[in-house]
Formats: structure tokens, C-alpha cells, sequence
């Protein structure tokens, strides 16, 4: 069995927007594992497989709230 290596993606979103980030992706189901890391800062980890990167960042560039990519740990 070959399993896709799990990555890690930092992003910042407005406080406010937490629940809506988390909301939209549990719609997308099975293209991430949110955790909110900070909510004070707006901080959210996203767990994915590396398989899932590109379609995962397209996604975040398209949602119509600010996300802003903060670190990309593969």
C-alpha cells in the first residue's frame, strides 16, 4: 500500500473568519484536517496530503475571505 506524505500549511485569517475557513473545508471533505492553532491571531493549521497541495492552495486563493499563507511544512 503506498500512502501520500502528510504536509502542514500555516495560514492567518481574520479572527472572525475561523469558523468560516473550518466550515468550507469540512465541505470539501477530505482535503484537510483543520486546527486552530492561535485563535487570537487568527492562526489555523491545515493537515493534507502532499497529493492535495495544489488543489488545497487553489481553493484557499479562491474563497472570498483574506487567507494568507504563512508556512508550507512538507
Amino acid at each position: 500500500m503506498n500512502f501520500d506524505k502528510e504536509i502542514s500549511i500555516l495560514v492567518k485569517v481574520a479572527t472572525s473568519e475561523i469558523d468560516f475557513l473550518n466550515k468550507i473545508l469540512e465541505g470539501y471533505e477530505g482535503t484537510a484536517l483543520v486546527t486552530t492553532e492561535n485563535p487570537q491571531e487568527g492562526l489555523v493549521r491545515l493537515y493534507t496530503a502532499l497529493s492535495m497541495k495544489t488543489m488545497l492552495l487553489e481553493l484557499l486563493q479562491k474563497l472570498p475571505r483574506e487567507v494568507k499563507v504563512i508556512d508550507i511544512t512538507e
